[in-house]
């Protein structure tokens, strides 16, 4: 098992949170984009209905705790990773699609296997700068697929930052979608949601950085 996330859970235990706050545990991996994480430490995070966020320099991505439970059952570690999407990265199709428009792979590995389907929710959030002539409102995350096919992603822009619900993942990239037919929800409920989150991972991280 990870020692940080040990250490995390028993803080954890002895913080007086109300059983509706979400619980996080926050792994800051920097220009890297991915961290190893053991299935114990999947497990336990699960078990105590926590959830597990890794916090990159592109973004960050919060595993439920029912990504971490399906995750525990791997046999070796787990590298999960957000990275920019490079060259090597996309198929022909994809990068016909794309274009120059930024993109970003999400990837759970363990040994030679991929967690593709999650079996569960991740929340992704990437900062994005708006380009010339881009209407926010419209400004949705976008899944792609090998053969090209796209799928319009449950996701708002505001503040600088992309927010998004997904169930598995892939290749995606941020566009401007004149119809949302991918059903969308209100931004007030994204960001109340995500809200909670950082501010319970943010505090949990300091107090692990002190020990």
């Amino acid at each position: 098992k990870d020692e940080y996330v040990d250490v995390a859970i028993e803080q954890i235990e002895t913080l007086p949170i109300d059983s509706d706050v979400p619980i996080v545990i926050n792994v800051p991996v920097g220009d890297s984009g991915a961290a190893s994480v053991s299935p114990g430490s999947m497990a336990d995070i699960s078990e105590i209905d926590a959830g597990l966020k890794i916090t990159a320099t592109i973004g960050s991505i919060l595993l439920d705790k029912d990504v971490c439970e399906k995750m525990s059952s791997a046999t070796e570690n787990i590298r999960v990773s957000i990275n920019k999407a490079v060259e090597n990265d996309l198929t022909e199709a994809q990068k016909k699609a794309i274009g120059d428009r930024f993109a970003l792979v999400l990837r759970a590995v363990s040994g030679s296997s991929d967690f593709h389907e999650l079996g569960g929710n991740a929340t992704v959030q990437i900062p994005y700068t708006l380009r010339d002539g881009q209407d926010a409102s419209k400004l949705r995350l976008i899944h792609i697929n090998d053969a090209g096919e796209k799928e319009i992603i449950e996701s708002n822009y505001g503040n600088g930052i992309m927010n998004a619900k997904i169930g598995h993942f892939s290749v995606f990239y941020i566009d401007v979608v004149e119809e949302n037919n991918g059903g969308g929800f209100p931004m007030i409920a994204i960001v109340g949601i995500v809200a909670a989150v950082v501010v319970v991972g943010v505090a949990l991280f300091y107090i692990r950085s002190r020990n």
